[in-house]
């Protein structure tokens, strides 16, 4: 953490504690989800710039819209001392523009070769980049900032139709996501149409365990929470789904188990004995107060909880699917 103490600038204790967390679960993969104009220019740079001097992460790449690319070059030179280039493409492979040490000016034979770059999404649509990247040395860690760009095209709740993907998603899914140690993906609205966006961002992350690729899965526990929240039990069946994914997370995400654990299980005894008596002997409670108590960890271990970073640590409000 020395690079969050070190760095030119005061961070709020919300940023802070965003980029602690990269930081101490660093290589995992995040959906960031800060509202517009709460600073994740700021997290993200405080736990590059961490990361960085640790040495342990040489290679970071920042994909923005082009619009923003020298915004973020800015950002990471004025508030955090460190020499991103922006590259762009050209006729002999690339441009590269630096700030620091002193303004100036490279040509690259390819858009990947320096290890601090900016570069923007719209080139990672195009094949000849793609294959440029597959050919590249991997990024430590990489950040796509406004992924809602890659939302599929059909996403109306309730569609069964196959989903239809624009290049920017195919070009995260197929190409960048094999490149980076640890993915971050900024968004404001992880979810514009259909909670099936946020799903389709969080799947690219890499970090769902038992929900990878599996959106029927994805719905039903949201379905079975849901009701669960109105105050119906969970039938055999359902309760049966829900201990198997309780079970499985200790092993999946070990850093978030421990943070469950610390936060949920060691503070609240009650919890405790309910969670143990349940997932030791299957036995779902009988009393609506300790369902709710037990709904506290559902909902912590579930698919967008495990990889969605807010300021408030509250995942955000999504209709279920099919609503």
């Amino acid at each position: 953490t020395v690079g969050i103490y070190t760095a030119p600038i005061s961070p709020w204790p919300h940023q802070e504690i965003v980029a602690r967390r990269l930081v101490d679960t660093y290589p995992y993969g995040y959906l960031l989800c800060d509202e517009v104009g709460l600073g994740k220019t700021i997290e993200n740079g405080l736990a590059f710039r961490a990361l960085w001097l640790s040495g342990k992460a040489k290679r970071v790449l920042i994909c923005p819209p082009a619009s923003l690319l020298d915004q973020w070059q800015r950002e990471m030179a004025t508030k955090f001392l460190m020499p991103f280039g922006v590259a762009r493409s050209n006729s002999r492979g690339a441009r590269v523009n630096y700030l620091l040490p002193t303004e100036h000016e490279e040509e690259r034979p390819s858009l990947f070769d320096r290890d601090l770059l900016v570069v923007s999404t719209g080139l990672l649509q195009r094949e000849e980049r793609l294959r440029q990247l597959s050919q590249s040395q991997p990024f430590d860690i990489v950040l796509v900032d406004e992924a809602h760009f890659a939302r599929r095209q059909n996403s109306r709740p309730g569609l069964d139709e196959e989903p239809s993907f624009g290049k920017l998603y195919l070009g995260l899914h197929n190409g960048l996501r094999h490149k980076a140690k640890a993915l971050w993906l900024a968004t404001a609205t992880p979810m514009q149409l259909s909670a099936v966006e946020a799903y389709d961002l969080a799947d690219l992350v890499g970090r769902l365990g038992c929900f990878a690729s599996e959106h029927s899965l994805v719905a039903v526990y949201y379905e079975i929470l849901g009701a669960l929240a109105k105050g119906h039990t969970p039938s055999p069946a359902e309760q049966d789904t829900l201990r198997i994914v309780a079970k499985r997370t200790e092993f999946e995400d070990p850093a978030l188990w421990k943070r469950i654990a610390e936060w949920l299980l060691e503070k609240d005894p009650q919890l405790r004995v309910v969670f143990t008596q349940w997932i030791e002997a299957g036995v779902w409670p009988s009393r609506r107060d300790d369902e709710r108590l037990l709904m506290r960890l559902l909902f912590a271990i579930s698919p967008l909880h495990r990889v969605m970073l807010r300021p408030s640590g509250t995942e955000p409000k999504v209709k279920l699917y099919g609503e």
